[in-house]
């Protein structure tokens, strides 16, 4: 079983004498987006894996983040970035109350907007296409 820290420690200057400066993109490089094949350098250096889910419903994209949390959590994943536009939804939050929302159920459905209580903080919030 190895003894070294689970994290490289930062808290003191390398010992080389001329530390590596972070690069800066070239401008002239044509763009290249992300994806599975072409990942981005995170900030610390890691690579980013960049998801592009689309428009989707919200509570799938919600559990799909939830899972992916957990599993970066437990470092079985490395870095993602979720791209998503939802359908319309308003969502609740933790510190919300549902007798903020000024539409009822009614009118929500008959408008096709979803109403999702959520585990997060914030009263109501709208997500929609084009967010």
């Amino acid at each position: 079983m190895s003894t070294d820290p689970p994290f490289r420690d930062i808290s003191e200057r390398p010992d080389e004498a001329d530390p590596p400066r972070p690069r800066r993109p070239d401008p002239h490089a044509p763009h290249r987006p992300a994806s599975d094949e072409h990942p981005l350098l995170a900030a610390h250096g890691g690579v980013l894996t960049v998801d592009h889910l689309g428009t989707v419903a919200y509570r799938p994209a919600w559990e799909l983040q939830d899972e992916i949390a957990d599993q970066r959590r437990g470092r079985r994943i490395g870095d993602r970035l979720l791209l998503v536009e939802h359908f319309p939804v308003y969502t609740i939050g933790r510190g919300g109350d549902a007798s903020n929302m000024l539409a009822s159920s009614e009118r929500l459905h008959e408008l096709g907007v979803e109403l999702v209580r959520i585990d997060r903080g914030g009263d109501i919030t709208y997500h929609g296409p084009g967010q």
